[in-house]
C-alpha cells in the first residue's frame, strides 16, 4: 500500500495499492441514460464560451482573451462579470524531478482519425473538428519521479497547508494541433500513488491508472539500469539495458518541454451534446529549469493487451532519441473549454481501445464467466446491509445545497459482485470480482426523493475509474475484507446462522469494521438496496463529472438522477450486529452514525441501472459554480485523500 511517504528515496520500487479487486461503476447503461435523457432536456444556454481560462489568457492558445463568446456582447460582458475566482492556485512548482524521456514514432493506426472515437476529447468524423493529430513530431514516453509533490492539501484547498505526495509518473504524449497550435496531450499514464492518481486524473486531465514501478540500479549511478511497470499481473512497459551517451546541453533538450498539454476529462463531460455545447479540457503549461541532462539508449518492449493496450500508440518501440533529465518544474494549469463541433450521432462511444487506455486493465483473477453470467453489470452479488442512525447536522455538509435529509437513517452495505461486468470495452467484456462499501443516505431534492451516495470505498482501480468516469461517483480505493463462517462460495446465497465480518481501511486509517450474524429468511424490500416499488423508491441523485473547478463556471458537474434495479434472489435478516468507525477527517463515518444498528441483512441480488422517467427536465442540468465550490472545499478530504 503507497503511503506517500516524503523520504522515499529516488526510484524506490513501491507497491501497488490495495490487493484485491473491484468495481466498475455503471459504465454503458449509463451512458445510454445519458444520452437518452439528453434528448428530453430543453434550453441550450445561449451565451457559450468559447474558450475560457480562468486567468485572463492561455498561454499558447493564441492569446484568446477569458470569454469569447456566441452570443451578444452585452450577454458576454455581463457572463464575464458573473465568472467566479478559481479555488485553486494555478501554478504548482515541482522540485528535483527526475525524468527519462524517449521520443517515439505515433502509430499509424492512431493516425487514422475517422476510426479513433474521442481519443483526444473530441469525436472523431465530426464536422471542423478543432484537435487533430500532428504527424510531423514524435509522441513522448516520459517516467519521471517527484520526490517533492505538494498537490493536496491537510484541509481546505490552498486554506491549509500542503500535503507531499511523492510518486512516479508514467505519460505517453501525443502531439496534437489544436486549430493549427502545436500542443501534447496524455494520452496514457501511470502512478504508484492512489491519491495523486486522483488528482492527475481530476484535477489535470492526466488518465493516470494504477501500477507498480520497479527499478534497478548498478553501482552509484543515478540513473537506473532498467525500468518495469505492471499493472494487474500485466508486464505493461519495460526500458532495459539503459546506457550513458554523454551530457548534453540543456537548450538541447529544452524543446521537449516547449509545447503545452490540452487534456480531457471523460466522455461524460466531452460528450453529451445537448445540454452541455462545450468540451472541457486541462490546458498545462511546463517550465523546466533543467539541471542535469544527459543522451541514453534503451531497449523498449511492451506486453500486448487490448485490456491495456500500450502497443496500440507506436509504430514501432526503438526511440528516435532518449535522454535522461533533472530539474525543477513550474507547470500552470488553466481550464479550457472549445465549442463543440456538430455530432453525426448522438451517443457515440469512444472507440473501445481509447477507454482500454483510460480505464482498462486485466480481468480479476480467476475471473471467467459465460455470457448468460455477465448479463447483469452487477450479478450474483452477496450485499450485507445496515440501517443506522443518522447525525443531520454533520451529514448535510456533506449534501449539496438544496439537497436536504428525507429521513434520519442512512445505509451502509458491503458487496461482492460476482462478477461485475464493464461493458465500455467494445465486444470485450471485462469481468471484475470485487468488494465495495457503499454509504448513502436518503435526501429530498429538486421535489423528489433519491439516495445520494456520500462516499464509495473500494479495493479495485478500474471499479473505481470506471465508476468516476462514467457515474461521477465518490469512489475512493480502500483495503477491503469480507469474512463469512462457514465459508458462503462466491455468487451463493448465505445460509441461517452463517456469522459475517467485514472491515474497510485505507492508508492506515480505520474506517469501518462490522460483524452479525444471518438468521432467518425475508421478503421486505429494503430501501436504499432493493426497493423497486415504482419509480420513487429507487432514484439515485448522481454528480457527473465532478472535477476540480479551476474555472467555476464551467467546471461544475451535471445532476443525474438514475434508477438501480434490483433482482433479489435470496434476503435474509441479521442479528448480534456491532460496527465501529474510524475517527478520520476523510472518511467521516463516525460523524455521520450514531448508535448501534437499527437493523441488517443479507441480500443476494443483480443490479442494473435505468433511466428515471420523473424529473427529466433536470437531468444532466449543471450545478450552479458557487453552490459546486462551495461543496467541493468542504468535501476535498472526503473526495480525493
Amino acid at each position: 500500500q503507497p503511503t506517500g511517504q516524503p523520504d522515499m528515496p529516488l526510484w524506490q520500487p513501491r507497491n501497488q495499492f490495495a490487493p484485491g479487486l473491484v468495481i466498475f461503476a455503471f459504465g454503458a447503461a449509463l451512458w445510454t441514460f445519458a444520452t437518452a435523457t439528453a434528448l428530453a432536456g430543453a434550453g441550450v444556454d445561449a451565451a457559450i464560451a468559447e474558450i475560457a481560462c480562468e486567468s485572463g489568457e492561455c498561454p499558447g492558445s493564441g492569446g484568446l482573451s477569458m470569454l469569447q463568446f456566441s452570443a451578444s456582447g452585452q450577454q458576454a460582458r455581463a457572463a464575464a462579470a458573473a465568472m467566479l475566482p478559481s479555488p485553486i492556485p494555478p501554478r504548482q512548482n515541482f522540485q528535483g524531478v527526475t525524468m527519462l524521456v524517449a521520443q517515439l514514432p505515433v502509430a499509424r493506426a492512431v493516425a487514422k482519425q475517422e476510426s479513433t472515437h474521442m481519443l483526444f476529447g473530441e469525436e472523431w468524423g465530426s464536422a471542423g473538428a478543432r484537435i487533430t493529430l500532428d504527424q510531423e513530431r514524435p509522441a513522448q514516453l516520459v517516467i519521471a519521479f517527484y520526490p517533492d509533490a505538494q498537490m493536496s492539501w491537510t484541509g481546505v484547498p490552498a486554506e491549509s497547508p500542503t500535503v507531499n505526495l511523492p510518486h512516479h509518473l508514467l505519460q505517453v504524449r501525443l502531439p496534437i494541433l489544436v486549430d493549427g497550435q502545436k500542443m501534447y496531450q496524455s494520452s496514457y499514464a501511470l502512478t504508484d500513488e492512489d491519491r495523486a492518481m486522483m488528482i492527475h486524473r481530476l484535477g489535470s486531465g492526466i488518465p493516470a491508472k494504477l501500477a507498480n514501478f520497479s527499478f534497478e540500479h548498478g553501482g552509484v549511478s543515478t540513473e537506473p539500469q532498467s525500468f518495469t511497470a505492471t499493472r494487474r499481473g500485466l508486464r505493461v512497459l519495460e526500458a532495459t539495458q539503459i546506457l550513458d551517451a554523454g551530457a548534453v546541453d540543456a537548450h538541447e533538450v529544452g524543446h521537449l518541454f516547449q509545447d503545452p498539454d490540452m487534456n480531457w476529462w471523460t466522455p461524460m463531460t466531452n460528450y453529451i451534446p445537448v445540454r452541455s455545447r462545450t468540451m472541457k479540457f486541462e490546458h498545462r503549461i511546463t517550465k523546466a529549469n533543467i539541471t542535469s541532462a544527459r543522451k541514453i539508449q534503451t531497449s523498449l518492449a511492451v506486453q500486448h493487451s487490448d485490456y491495456d493496450p500500450l502497443y496500440w500508440l507506436f509504430e514501432d518501440l526503438t526511440p528516435l532519441s532518449a535522454y535522461w533529465i533533472e530539474a525543477d518544474l513550474e507547470v500552470s494549469t488553466t481550464s479550457v473549454h472549445l465549442i463543440r463541433p456538430p455530432a453525426p450521432a448522438l451517443g457515440v462511444m469512444p472507440e473501445f481501445k481509447i477507454n482500454a487506455l483510460r480505464i482498462g486493465g486485466l480481468p480479476s483473477e480467476g475471473a471467467s464467466f459465460s455470457p448468460e453470467e455477465m448479463k447483469g453489470q452487477c450479478n450474483n452479488a452477496a450485499t450485507f446491509w445496515v440501517h443506522m442512525k443518522l447525525n443531520p447536522e454533520k451529514v448535510e455538509a456533506a449534501l449539496l445545497p438544496g439537497m436536504s435529509l428525507d429521513s434520519d437513517v442512512g445505509i451502509l452495505f458491503l458487496q461482492r459482485c460476482f462478477p461485475f461486468t464493464v461493458p465500455v470495452l467494445g465486444d470485450m467484456p471485462l469481468p471484475l470480482i470485487f468488494e465495495e462499501l457503499w454509504v448513502a443516505v436518503p435526501v429530498r431534492s429538486h421535489n423528489f426523493s433519491y439516495m445520494f451516495p456520500l462516499v464509495l470505498l473500494l479495493n479495485d482501480d478500474v471499479g473505481q475509474m470506471g465508476g468516476q468516469d462514467y457515474g461521477g461517483l465518490p469512489k475512493k480505493l480502500a483495503n477491503v475484507t469480507l469474512e463469512t463462517s462457514p465459508e458462503v462460495p462466491f455468487g451463493t446465497a448465505a445460509g441461517y446462522g452463517t456469522r459475517v465480518s467485514w472491515s474497510v481501511s485505507r492508508h492506515g486509517r480505520s474506517i469501518a469494521n462490522f460483524t452479525g450474524r444471518v438468521t432467518d429468511e425475508t421478503t421486505r424490500p429494503i430501501p436504499g438496496l432493493n426497493d423497486n416499488a415504482g419509480d420513487e423508491g429507487a432514484r439515485w441523485a448522481l454528480l457527473i463529472g465532478h472535477q476540480w473547478p479551476r474555472s467555476p463556471n464551467f467546471d461544475s458537474p451535471m445532476y443525474l438522477f438514475p434508477r438501480s434495479v434490483e433482482t433479489t434472489k435470496a434476503q435474509r435478516a441479521m442479528t448480534d450486529m456491532t460496527i465501529e468507525f474510524g475517527t478520520s477527517l476523510q472518511e467521516p463515518l463516525c460523524d455521520w452514525f450514531q448508535g448501534s444498528p437499527l437493523e441488517g441483512g443479507f441480500v443476494l441480488l443483480e443490479r442494473d441501472w435505468m433511466p428515471s422517467i420523473t424529473n427529466v427536465q433536470d437531468e444532466l442540468r449543471q450545478v450552479p459554480g458557487d453552490e459546486y465550490v462551495a461543496w467541493w472545499k468542504r468535501n476535498f478530504q472526503l473526495l480525493y485523500m
